[in-house]
This record gives structure tokens, C-alpha cells and sequence, in this order.
């Protein structure tokens, strides 16, 4: 077979490998009921950005970067923590921590550092949990200057439902806490390039008004994928509210 050949034969079983992706991907949005159309739309979109994620993985050809010509910043272009200017003025600082909002990403499971559930929940000193250190941080910045910096929480289908749970501990704590779910893909079978899942969900047969809280993956067929994706989950957020609204 020639170098041609075999790029044209290569070129061909991708674009069948596309289609056939985008066909299974509308079959398992068809297996979530009409009645439920924000958790339907929701689907939807995540299943359109993991079929650009598939795209990029099939066409774009992978570059090795070339560290050589990376070069350090040069010192002028660099203003150091000393030079930075120091607000003394409270309602100067309050008005400027009301600006920030603080993000964590609470996707992952603890199973790699020999724990269940979600890291955050890890107790790491004096019995406090990664989650209850942050929470304490915060508050103290809004007592002392009478600030509003929320909290917002990343979740994944892993860690929602027991992140939803402990938060209730936290409901006398001056900070508010947001949390939203990032997208949730389809592993593909390696050989065929299709779901593995053959429906929206373990429950997408019985979803009803709390459906988007009920979805319940398989992590052997579906999967978070990963901090990349915040950006596009916090901008479907969004255009979600604003949609319901």
C-alpha cells in the first residue's frame, strides 16, 4: 500500500469514525424524555462540545513544542510582591474583595490518596477538611471587612451529591456558597470509537422535576472531563439561568 493509499484510507476511516460518533451521540440524547427539556438541552450542549473535543482528537496533529526558545521574562517587565501597592483604607479593601470571587475545583475523588469521596472532604488538620479551611479563610475576610466574597464550587457527577450534603453544615457561616456540575462525557470503546453507554443515564428512563440533581453516571461509561473544562461548564451555567429566567 502506498503512502497515499494508506493516508486516504486513514482520512476516509475518520470521517466514518465522526459520523458514526455524532449518530450514536443522538441516540442516547433521544433516551432522556421530552418532559424533561432543561436536563434535554443540557445534554445536548455537553454532548456538541465532546463532539468538537472528538474532532480535535482525530485531525489535529499533535506538535512537539520546542523549549529552546523559551526564554525568562525580562526583570522590567516584572513587578515584584514588594512593589505592589498596599491599600490601608477598610471600605478601599472591602470595595475590592467584593470584586473576587473565589473557585475550587471539586471534581475529584480521593481514591488516589487511599480515601472515599471527594478530596476536599479529606481531613487534613485538627480534624477540619480541605472544604472547611477554605470556608473558614473566606469568612474570616468578610468579618473583618465586611465583604461578601462568595465561594463556588466546581462539582462532577463523583462528588455532587455528598459535596450537596455537607454543605447544610455550613448554612450560620458568613460566606455563600454556589456550586454547579461540569460536563460529564462518554469513554469510548477503544476499538470502535463509539460510547460505550447505550443511555443518557442509569436513571434517564425515570428522570422527573430534579432530574439534573438525580443523574446518576456510570463512571465506567461516562467521565468529568477534568479542570480544562471550566470555562465551558460556568459559561453553560449561565446561559442556562438566563434561559430559565
Amino acid at each position: 500500500m502506498s503512502l497515499d493509499t494508506a493516508s486516504l484510507f486513514k482520512e476516509l476511516t475518520l470521517k466514518d469514525a465522526e459520523k458514526a460518533l455524532a449518530a450514536d451521540l443522538d441516540q442516547l440524547v433521544d433516551t432522556i424524555p421530552n418532559s424533561s427539556s432543561s436536563e434535554k438541552e443540557s445534554f445536548i450542549r455537553q454532548m456538541e462540545s465532546f463532539k468538537e473535543l472528538f474532532k480535535r482528537y482525530l485531525h489535529d496533529k499533535t506538535e512537539k513544542f520546542d523549549w529552546n526558545v523559551m526564554e525568562p521574562i525580562p526583570p522590567e517587565k516584572i513587578k515584584t510582591y514588594n512593589a505592589l501597592c498596599v491599600a490601608t483604607d477598610s471600605e478601599v479593601i472591602r470595595q475590592q474583595l467584593n470584586k473576587l470571587v473565589v473557585v475550587k475545583l471539586n471534581g475529584g475523588l480521593g481514591t488516589t490518596m487511599g480515601c472515599t469521596g471527594p478530596k476536599s472532604l479529606i481531613s487534613v488538620r485538627n480534624n477540619l477538611t480541605f472544604l472547611d479551611l477554605t470556608v473558614q479563610q473566606i469568612e474570616r475576610l468578610n468579618n473583618k471587612y465586611g465583604s461578601n466574597i462568595p465561594l463556588v464550587l466546581m462539582n462532577s457527577f463523583n462528588t455532587h451529591a455528598e459535596t450537596e450534603k455537607v454543605l447544610r453544615k455550613y448554612q450560620q457561616v458568613n460566606v455563600q456558597i454556589l456550586t454547579f456540575l461540569q460536563s460529564c462525557y462518554p469513554r469510548l470503546n477503544r476499538e470502535s470509537l463509539l460510547p460505550i453507554a447505550k443511555c443518557a443515564s442509569q436513571q434517564s428512563q425515570d428522570l422527573g422535576k430534579n432530574a439534573s440533581k438525580d443523574m446518576n453516571y456510570n463512571s465506567e461509561e461516562w467521565y468529568p472531563p477534568g479542570h480544562g473544562d471550566f470555562y465551558r461548564s460556568f459559561g453553560c451555567l449561565w446561559i442556562s439561568r438566563e434561559n430559565d429566567s
